[in-house]
């Protein structure tokens, strides 16, 4: 076989290793960095599979793999750890998240491929969670009363995990068209995160998954494809 139908799956195990890292250090603030890692590594195999002509179901399966852990089971875990809940229930919430992860991906794998996703992408999930955690790190005060809040806290990964095993069409990256004006859902996207930036960097990446799955909810509705 050629060197280069290895250099995918090399990727995908880079992100497999930095999720594995996010797992062991077990910090709002390093995890996080180490799951911005995972993500670059989960854009990266999938772009250089299709330069390269090397996707494969091997391949495939080790992306979703990979993702369990790097986006499933790593922001649950860290999840667990700020929970506010009496301790004999504290596990359930987080438990929501690996169980919608496993069942997402697994649907993901078995559905043709289109120019959108159904249901919000695991990644997602973990951006959502991955801004939380941030905002957490730093003290922000709106955060931190939402991590007091045991409904709040119990409630948001049963949502969450409704919103992945969703026919919600999300639209994505391979849904670009050549011309510019035909991207408006994508660039309503950019000037938004843009916006929610300069509004408050602190909560701009949570902000920006909930504004993500508004506008996915008026491009399912109004998009017939």
């Amino acid at each position: 076989m050629n060197i280069k139908t290895y250099i995918p799956s090399a990727l995908t195990l880079g992100n497999l290793f930095c999720g594995f890292v996010a797992l062991i250090l077990a910090d709002y603030y390093y995890s996080s960095l180490m799951l911005l890692f995972c993500l670059l590594f989960d854009v990266l195999d999938g772009y250089v599979a299709r330069l390269l002509k090397a996707q494969s179901e091997f391949g495939k399966e080790l992306d979703s793999l990979a993702d369990m852990v790097s986006f499933g089971l790593v922001p649950a875990y860290l999840y667990y750890m700020i929970n506010p809940l009496p301790e004999r229930f504290c596990f359930i919430p987080s438990a929501f998240l690996v169980l919608g992860a496993a069942v997402r991906l697994a649907k993901f794998n078995l559905t043709p491929s289109t120019k959108y996703f159904y249901g919000l992408p695991t990644p997602s999930m973990a951006i959502f969670l991955l801004g939380l955690f941030l905002a957490h790190h730093h003290e922000n005060q709106y955060i931190m009363a939402f991590f007091d809040n045991q409904i709040a806290y119990a409630l948001t990964p049963m949502v969450l995990a409704f919103l992945m095993l969703s026919k919600i069409k999300m639209f994505s990256l391979k849904g670009l068209n050549n011309k510019i004006l035909k991207n408006k859902f994508h660039i309503a996207m950019l000037l938004i995160m843009i916006l929610l930036v300069l509004f408050d960097n602190k909560l701009a990446i949570s902000l920006s998954v909930i504004v993500y799955i508004l506008l996915s909810l008026v491009y399912t509705i109004t998009v017939k494809e």
